[in-house]
Order: C-alpha cells, then sequence, then structure tokens
C-alpha cells in the first residue's frame, strides 16, 4: 500500500501531500507567495520538477495547489541557497519521502557533502532548530525553516479564501 503523503489529492496533478488545505490560486498570487516570476516556475513545470504537474494549453490561466505552492516556494528557498532547481525539488520529494515529512514546525537540513561521494548530500527533516547542531555537529549544512514556509502558504490560502468572488457583471469591458 502506498504512503497517503504521496496519492495525488490536487486538481493541479500535484502528487504529494503536505497536508495544506485544497486550494486554487492563479499564477500571480503563487508569484507573490514565493517570491518567483511566473516564467521561472512554468520552465520549472515544463521540467518536470513537480510530480504530477503537467504544462496545459498555451495562454490558459494555471491554478496551482496549496501543496504544490509550498513545493515551490521550498524548492525557490533551496535555489535561493545555491542548489540547482532539479536537486531542490529532488530532495524536498526525499525529504517529504522519509519518517518524519515536512510540514508544520519542521526545519529541512542538507547535511555537507559526504567524502567519497560529492554527489550525495544526507537529507533529514528535523522538528527543533536547537537538534539541528545535535544532529550535525561541526556546521557545514544548509537549513531551511519549512515550518516558516508553511505557515505562510497556510496564510495566504486562507487570505484568498477570505476574498469575496469577483463580480463578472462588474468586470470592465
Amino acid at each position: 500500500m502506498s504512503d497517503e503523503r504521496e496519492k495525488p489529492r490536487s486538481s493541479d496533478g500535484f502528487e504529494l501531500d503536505f497536508g495544506l488545505p485544497e486550494a486554487s490560486l492563479g499564477a500571480r498570487e503563487t508569484a507573490r507567495i514565493t517570491r518567483v516570476a511566473p516564467s521561472t516556475f512554468n520552465v520549472w513545470i515544463s521540467r518536470g520538477l513537480f510530480p504530477g504537474v503537467t504544462i496545459g494549453p498555451h495562454g490558459q490561466a494555471r491554478a496551482f495547489s496549496a501543496n504544490l505552492i509550498f513545493h515551490l516556494y521550498v524548492v525557490a528557498d533551496l535555489v535561493r541557497l545555491g542548489f540547482a532547481a532539479p536537486t531542490a525539488s529532488i530532495t524536498v520529494i526525499q525529504a517529504h519521502s522519509g519518517p518524519e515529512p515536512l510540514g508544520p514546525g519542521r526545519w529541512l537540513v542538507i547535511g555537507p557533502v559526504e567524502l567519497g561521494s560529492p554527489a550525495s548530500r544526507p537529507v533529514y527533516v528535523i522538528k527543533d532548530r536547537a537538534e539541528i547542531d545535535r544532529v550535525l555537529p561541526g556546521g557545514g549544512y544548509t537549513a531551511v525553516n519549512v515550518g516558516d514556509i508553511y505557515d505562510r502558504v497556510l496564510a495566504a490560502v486562507a487570505e484568498a479564501a477570505a476574498k469575496p468572488a469577483a463580480d463578472p457583471e462588474k468586470a470592465p469591458t
């Protein structure tokens, strides 16, 4: 039986479940939340960095689930820290499929390169910031507070849900 966190649950086809509520936000709102230009995340989507998400018809508006926005946001933070986007996405998937899923109150910690295996870096999901130095004494790691990112995405989804829907009869002509 497959892990519940890997089952598709989003209307956009995204296959990972980070436990965020179902939502549908547009590209502009997703760009504001993640601080990533729509052209950049569209390239990432076209390169297959987000499991299950496909490219739709050209010119058609794309809707993003909260789970996809969370993954995109963590990937963007790792890219800002110097990781290549494909490596960042694989790292998020690898970390989330471990025993401790990514989510509220968690840190994604990427250990230093291990001797003899330059392509391999251990990945940890840790609940407490103070625990990081215990797990990886001596530093050399990269840590991302995914709990904060989770909270930001959750707040943005709640804010979007609280906005009144646009009235098509009052749309400018």
